[in-house]
């Protein structure tokens, strides 16, 4: 599946909704362009496309729908999207599967929660992003026991957090572990505060933290 250039693509407005799911041997390209982003946002959101739904004039919420793009299995490649007024934009994960899927996400505008669970290296790439999250309670980033080392967080790619609050708020959970081969870097120009609680930190290649950077840990780092 591709979605080109300025298409808008509205979730209809359940907590629980998913809009669109890659299963094993599945593809989406989604090809936007800075002038002309892809737009997922929800069904309410008379801001992108009009009155969709004929209710009349309305804005749309954060959390009007669950997850935009879910990818389970197969392949997922994402550049220059806006992500809006959801719970989740990304949700990589292997269930049900025995591994994830893969997903590429550069330039784009994420307001709502990227969740990365059970990913080895290369599961995910992820180059010059605006992260956030509407959501008060919804860390921007939650990084489960997965190989971190796509999330590009320093250097002229990284990903940069913005706002306050969870908005700022990089989430590591369960087994995080960076093996011999890798290297990732967290600099404080990314915005990032770290946040760890109960997650074990296995570090068997390098970890750099890089000017200013502000964590919170409870956690083993070994």
């Amino acid at each position: 599946m591709t979605v080109g250039a300025g298409a808008i693509l509205k979730m209809p407005l359940s907590y629980i909704t998913n809009g669109i799911r890659i299963d094993s041997g599945g593809t989406l390209n989604v090809d936007g362009t800075n002038a002309n982003p892809v737009i997922f946002t929800s069904y309410g959101d008379d801001s992108a496309g009009g009155d969709s739904n004929g209710n009349g004039s309305s804005s749309g919420a954060p959390g009007d729908y669950q997850t935009a793009v879910s990818v389970n299995a197969g392949a997922a490649s994402i550049s220059h999207a806006e992500f809006i007024n959801g719970n989740q934009s990304i949700n990589v994960s292997s269930y049900p599967y025995s591994t994830a899927g893969t997903v590429t996400v550069a330039d784009s505008d994420i307001h709502d929660q990227v969740y990365i669970e059970e990913g080895d290296a290369g599961t995910v790439s992820m180059l010059r992003n605006q992260l956030g999250s509407e959501s008060s309670t919804l860390p921007a980033l939650e990084i489960v026991s997965t190989n971190p080392e796509g999330v590009v967080l320093s250097g002229s790619d990284e990903n940069v957090f913005t706002g306050t609050g969870s908005s700022r708020t990089l989430y590591l959970a369960g087994g995080i572990a960076i093996p011999s081969t890798s290297t990732w870097s967290i600099s404080g120009s990314s915005n990032a505060v770290v946040f760890s609680h109960g997650a074990q930190v296995s570090i068997d290649g390098e970890l750099n933290l890089i000017q200013e950077l502000f964590g919170k840990l409870n956690t083993l780092i070994h």
